[in-house]
């Protein structure tokens, strides 16, 4: 549940990011060509996936733990997203490395 409220936070990220008008954006993948062209529906489903990922963090560890809980994954995604995003590699893969790695150990543990 939690891996699952990070990658929805991710998509919620990645969506909204590429939706702004202010960065320099590539069009490396289908879905961020569609993304870029169809900026309202985009921009509804990013909240979407923000609103899913908060609920789930929230039945997950409750209304104020989930909420933190949230938030800072938020800030962090936000954060790796600003960093690797204008070097135009890398943050796919190290997204899908980190959820993998996550999902694994909440497997196990």
């Amino acid at each position: 549940m939690i891996t699952s409220s990070l990658l929805f936070t991710f998509l919620g990220s990645f969506f909204l990011y590429n939706t702004s008008k202010k960065v320099v954006l590539s069009q490396n993948l289908i879905i961020e060509k569609w993304i870029q062209t169809n900026t309202l529906v985009t921009k509804a489903i990013g909240v979407i996936f923000y609103i899913t990922a908060l609920v789930m963090a929230i039945i997950s560890f409750g209304k104020m733990s989930g909420t933190l809980f949230w938030l800072n994954s938020l800030m962090l995604l936000l954060g790796l997203m600003v960093i690797f995003s204008p070097l135009k590699r890398g943050l796919y893969k190290l997204v899908s490395i980190i959820l993998l790695t996550l999902f694994t150990i909440e497997l196990f543990f």
